[in-house]
């Protein structure tokens, strides 16, 4: 049987953020708000930086997951 890993709940909220950017309309002002405190950067920050901003801060959460020994969701625990 896998053993199931808990999520620390800095890696839960970010990524709650994340589902809620991925069904937001992504022209909105709704989903601007939720990139801008996915990545940090200054709600000034141009269109393409943020973007740009948003793939690193993802892949980076993907690397950290991968590190923590979450390959896959289903590593996962399910309350998670």
């Amino acid at each position: 049987m896998i053993e199931k890993i808990k999520l620390s709940n800095e890696d839960r909220k970010f990524l709650s953020l994340i589902k809620k950017a991925a069904i937001a309309n992504p022209f909105s002002e709704e989903r601007k708000k939720l990139d801008i405190e996915i990545t940090g950067v200054s709600p000034g920050t141009s269109t393409d930086r943020l973007t740009i901003k948003l793939i690193e801060a993802v892949a980076g959460k993907v690397r950290d997951l991968e590190k923590k020994g979450m390959p896959n969701i289903h590593y996962v625990a399910d309350e998670d």
